[in-house]
């Protein structure tokens, strides 16, 4: 259960509000760990910086190496009920259907691995697919010699997206 749900459910009731609501804070105590006590686990992979990171407050994996950001994050129910475009309460242009904050727009970043497995594994995945290209190309001209068009786009990159007739 999200955390802001969790919060309402508690403080936002009749019952709750009526008991506390003539009491008073006395104290405040806030308890921390120095950073240097908190043990965080050794990864063997690293991954590019995120542009924006700072400035955003809100983020959604939705597949390998691509996830959504927003910067500030919304507590209403159908933003709570989306998990991926197209799923939940997301529509395929990372828009949540009745959203009472509709200016808190989702904008997608690509994340890639910087380590050098992550890097070999992902020239192994292009060329695989660049393979898989190649067959069906090869597969259409020996089945018909009509005109076909083929779109590159390079995503990440300053630049612009390639057309190619491939007859």
């Amino acid at each position: 259960m999200a955390a802001g749900l969790v919060w309402q459910l508690r403080f936002q009731t009749d019952e709750y509000i009526s008991t506390h609501l003539h009491k008073t804070i006395n104290e405040v105590v806030v308890e921390y760990t120095p950073n240097e006590k908190i043990e965080r686990p050794r990864v063997d992979h690293t991954y590019d910086t995120m542009l924006g990171m700072k400035k955003t407050y809100l983020f959604m994996p939705i597949r390998e190496g691509v996830t959504l950001m927003r910067p500030y994050a919304c507590w209403c129910k159908p933003c709570m009920q989306a998990w991926a475009p197209g799923e939940g309460s997301m529509n395929s242009n990372y828009v949540c259907k009745d959203c009472v904050s509709p200016q808190l727009e989702w904008k997608e970043t690509a994340i890639g691995r910087t380590d050098a497995a992550g890097v070999s594994n992902k020239k192994q995945r292009s060329l695989a697919k660049a393979r898989e290209l190649a067959r069906q190309l090869q597969a259409h001209f020996t089945k018909s010699n009509t005109p076909l068009w083929v779109a590159v786009q390079n995503r990440g990159e300053d630049d612009p997206d390639e057309y190619v007739d491939a007859s």
